[in-house]
């Protein structure tokens, strides 16, 4: 195993370091994973429970080491590499700061070369019980407690970003190392290597923390959700800053605070930690989780590091392969002082899905029938496709002139392309035309009938932008026992189209007869046959309009913060932090829309129509239905006119559809570490009480009959958020964690906008709204968990939680009437109490005592289970809306010599929708399996390859109506990857 974890010399992470810190049934395939998951855990070896031997005990075996005269940082970096050796650094002020190594070519056992390594360089090391090597100042004669007894525990110490070298091994050991030494609990990834994530998409490798899920758009994992938490209320950071979000331009729906994972490169990631108690000194807005994603340190890597990367992605599905290119440098001043590090990466990406949406089930009256039958009327199969490309910029520098002063800055730019292509057409069945010998039933409702019906096809071409920029310095100036440090970061998300966004519409109203014949739940898709037409004959269907939209959104969230902390020795209480921050989150979104009807109910002959760009639609389901059609063009369309749109002078409708949010945000917390050694385990934890002012200023536009009147809303609310961590830790490997906080989570910004959007298919008119006086979520949320490590890379975690909400968000959908229409109108209210709660379960362990090449097996698990239940109106209680039941993650690990293999298997339960006052037919997510693979060759020392492969067994996804009836499909392959990868450093062997 390839190890070693570098001293933090400066940056806000800087501390110290301590070493010990209405429900459906379970469907067969959670059974499984469940039980598999419980069997693992029974089956875990004897050998592997028992407390290691110790130190003393153990006999070395002879490693060979070549490292050249060099910063002591950087040596200890390769002798990590070279001996397979886990290394945790302790971080006392500047403890490494100016160290030199001297040049070490020799073979003899490890110990022995560690102590040639570290002589008269003022540092020591020994071995824990875990056979981890902590490396920290030499010893100094221990001071008398008060009491006047010995008092022999360390304050929490904040363990230092992580170096590894090519070892899922070891990333595993320094995530466990990481999860021991927080202040409360956490989860944690880290690299495999400097540029080298376990996984190409960052939200994909967060399946292997408990409890985590991930929303997919076309295959690619976009939202991250947390405990069954929706991605809205997790909070994401880089470094500890938050990140602004990116908006979705692609249509009306809006993603509120959910931040998009698809926009971070792995490349430059170092680690993500997922915090699921938070303590008084962390922002406040995450109800779920708190996401941090660590970048490299350029003090934290090896002199003069170089990292290549290139990949070749196929995706199955589209049928097409494109590149992903990376590559890092870093570089550091001689005297270990200062560093640079900066990086580059470069992707592209095709994306397909083939779908059927908006399955609409109605009870209907029917020839022959006595009162309403339950029957589907309309179903629309669409081909979507979206050529993505990235490009990606990160820059540290880090200065440390003298021990006990550090600067740092970061500069980070992404931009994503996508350009997007949507093809669908609709069959809506007439219930008053059903034939009825036509009916077929199953169960009491109708699954197949006939009956004439209209139909609708579109055509949907967009180019949309994401834009990045992350911008943070920071300070921090150490005295003694004081600490103070201050950092300023500036961030914003900007998404727009960079061509109008065109929907081409070609309609008839009667195609004739079409009929369907529904099959069970997950046995495959609809057949909708056109007994009477050819969706491809040009006679058939008549042009409708074009629509055509602007939309821009900006996200900027600009934060300045100071932060005291002081060692105190006063009893138990080991450290006092205090600190202020204001922060101003704004918003500013314009939509523009412009419609071209010319020639609407018209023929038009087969030129004004482009060849269909796929043969294989929704290949692989037996279903009966078209799969190909007139796909229109809308150029064709708007050069018969002559139209060209206009969107310099804003209309009422886009006045009243665009908005502006602004949330000014101080807060002061005050916290208290404590610690102690009652003699049976090492207590510790934290207490402490955060208060935040907010400020909220919504602005947009009202429509008084045609007349576009300005609106604005204002809110002031204050809240006051006590936290609590508390950790015992016993000798044997057993830590005992209880946490209790209030927590709050603002509401989504495109739910507080006082806009309306109207959206009408001509037969069909609903509308979308926002509520500038939602209340915020609030709750008390709670922990207590159990976690056993047997080993330095081994763990068997459970835990129980809790959220009791005072208030939570649901949409509501009423009717209205706008220009003399009724419209269904769904906007977001206020709902009475709620209450999540669940359990956890996780294992990681490595089969080290068996004997070669078993002992490089290992295996990862994770079971989370959670419930909910929720007052939408007085008397009206179910199920909270977007709350994921179950999530599965299952890995097979094989690790030796230059071979590395991964199996994942990840599976998430059902995401009801219809819940509260919503339909009770509507869409419903069920449950949703992957299996994921990679295979990893070394090469040489500094070469690898990997193969690595997505939804291996090719799974669709469906949506059900009533929990048992087929309502929607999506299916979007398989992705493989083929990459190489080079790296080299001052301090790496060349051998």
């Amino acid at each position: 195993m390839w190890k070693a974890l570098e001293p933090l010399l400066s940056g806000p992470e800087r501390g110290r370091f301590c070493s010990r810190q209405a429900e459906r049934p379970v469907d067969d395939g959670m059974r499984y994973v469940s039980s598999l998951l419980l069997g693992a855990a029974a089956l875990w070896t004897p050998a592997a429970m028992a407390e290691p031997p110790a130190a003393g005990h153990q006999r070395q075996a002879l490693a060979t080491v070549d490292i050249p005269q060099q910063p002591l940082s950087s040596a200890l970096s390769a002798f990590g590499a070279q001996t397979g050796e886990v290394l945790v650094i302790l971080t006392p002020p500047g403890m490494l700061a100016g160290k030199r190594a001297p040049a070490l070519s020799a073979t003899a056992p490890v110990d022995d070369l560690l102590r040639a390594l570290l002589l008269d360089t003022g540092v020591h090391f020994e071995r824990d019980p875990a056979n981890a090597i902590v490396i920290s100042e030499a010893p100094a004669a221990p001071a008398p407690a008060p009491n006047g007894e010995p008092f022999g525990f360390e304050a929490p110490r904040y363990l230092a970003p992580v170096v590894v070298s090519g070892s899922y091994f070891a990333s595993l050991t320094s995530a466990i190392l990481r999860e021991r030494a927080a202040g409360s609990l956490m989860e944690a990834i880290d690299a495999t290597d400097i540029g080298s994530f376990p996984a190409q998409n960052a939200a994909e490798a967060l399946l292997r923390v408990p409890g985590v899920s991930v929303s997919r758009d076309r295959g690619e994992a976009l939202f991250v959700g947390v405990r069954g938490l929706p991605a809205s209320f997790q909070s994401v950071a880089l470094n500890g800053v938050p990140l602004a979000v990116n908006e979705n331009v692609r249509d009306s729906n809006q993603d509120g605070r959910q931040f998009r994972f698809d926009i971070l490169p792995t490349e430059i990631i170092a680690g993500i930690d997922v915090i699921k108690a938070p303590t008084a000194a962390m922002d406040e807005g995450a109800i779920g989780a708190a996401i941090n994603v660590r970048t490299f340190r350029p003090l934290d890597l090896p002199e003069a590091t170089r990292v290549f990367t290139a990949s070749a992605s196929h995706t199955d599905l589209p049928g097409s392969t494109e590149p992903r290119l990376s590559g890092i440098g870093s570089w550091q001043h001689a005297s270990g002082k200062a560093g640079l590090i900066g990086a580059l990466t470069y992707s592209e990406r095709s994306v397909r899905q083939d779908r059927i949406t908006f399955g609409t089930w109605e009870e209907i009256d029917l020839p022959g029938e006595t009162g309403k039958v339950l029957a589907p009327t309309s179903f629309r199969p669409t081909l979507e496709r979206e050529d993505r490309e990235r490009l990606g910029l990160n820059t540290v520098v880090q200065i440390e002139p003298r021990a006990g002063l550090s600067f740092d800055a970061e500069a980070f730019y992404v931009r994503l392309d996508g350009r997007y292509r949507e093809l669908t057409y609709s069959a809506d069945l007439d219930p008053a035309t059903v034939e009825p010998d036509s009916l077929l039933f199953r169960s009491g409702v109708v699954v197949g009938l006939t009956g004439r019906a209209a139909s609708q096809i579109g055509y949907e071409e967009s180019w949309l932008t994401h834009d990045n920029l992350f911008l943070t310095s920071g300070v921090r100036v150490e005295n003694g026992n004081q600490e103070i440090s201050a950092r300023i970061a500036y961030a914003e998300a900007g998404s727009q189209t960079r061509a109008p966004i065109t929907r081409t519409r070609i309609n008839s109203p009667d195609v004739g007869r079409v009929s369907f014949e529904v099959p069970a739940l997950f046995e495959g898709v609809p057949d909708i046959r056109f007994l009477d037409g050819d969706l491809e004959d040009p006679g058939l269907l008549a042009f409708r309009r074009i629509e055509y939209r602007n939309q821009e959104s900006l996200d900027t969230d600009q934060s300045a913060q100071i932060d005291l902390h002081s060692t105190v020795d006063r009893g138990v209480w080991s450290d006092l932090r205090a600190g202020l921050k204001y922060r101003l989150r704004e918003r500013d979104y314009r939509r523009r829309d412009r419609l071209f009807t010319q020639n609407s109910g018209s023929f038009f002959p087969a030129s004004f129509y482009l060849p269909f760009p796929a043969g294989n639609f929704l290949g692989g389901e037996a279903g009966e239905l078209p799969r190909r059609w007139l796909l229109p063009d809308a150029s064709a369309f708007a050069d018969a006119a002559n139209f060209i749109p206009n969107f310099e002078a804003p209309s009422g409708a886009d006045l009243r559809n665009s908005y502006s949010i602004s949330e000014q945000i101080w807060a002061a917390y005050l916290m208290g570490e404590f610690s102690a050694d009652p003699g049976f385990a090492r207590i510790s934890g934290n207490a402490g009480i955060r208060f935040s002012h907010t400020h909220q200023v919504s602005e947009g536009h009202a429509l008084s009959g045609q007349t576009p009147i300005a609106v604005s809303a204002e809110a002031d609310y204050s809240d006051v958020l006590p936290a609590a961590n508390l950790l015992v830790s016993f000798d044997r490997g057993l830590d005992l964690r209880a946490s209790a906080a209030r927590v709050i989570t603002r509401p989504s910004l495109a739910d507080l906008a006082p806009r309306l959007t109207l959206n009408s298919s001509g037969q069909i008119f609903e509308a979308v709204g926002g509520n500038p006086a939602l209340k915020r979520y609030e709750a008390w949320q709670g922990d207590l968990t159990a976690t056993y490590f047997p080993s330095e890379n081994s763990r068997l975690h459970a835990g129980v939680f809790f959220k009791k909400f005072d208030t939570f968000v649901f949409n509501q959908t009423t009717d209205i009437e706008i220009d003399g229409r009724i419209y269904a109108l769904t906007a977001p209210a206020n709902g009475g109490d709620a209450l999540i709660y669940g359990t956890e379960l996780a294992l990681s362990h490595r089969f080290a005592d068996l004997p070669a090449p078993w002992n490089g097996l290992g295996l990862e698990a994770n079971y989370t289970r959670a419930r909910s239940k929720a007052t939408y109106a007085p008397g009206l209680s179910d199920s909270l809306e977007n709350v994921a039941g179950e999530s599965f993650s299952i890995s097979g690990i094989y690790e030796q010599g230059p071979l590395q293999a991964r199996l994942v298997f990840n599976a998430l339960g059902e995401i009801p929708q219809a819940v509260g006052t919503n339909d009770p037919l509507a869409a419903n997510t069920e449950g949703f399996r992957t299996l994921d693979g990679i295979l990893g060759w070394r090469v040489t020392g500094k070469v690898e390859v990997s193969l690595e492969a997505q939804n291996l067994t090719d799974e669709a996804q469906y949506f059900s109506s009533r929990g048992d009836l087929f309502s929607g499909y999506t299916r979007y392959g398989r992705t493989f990857a083929l990459t190489v990868r080079y790296r080299t450093d001052a301090g790496q062997s060349p051998h």
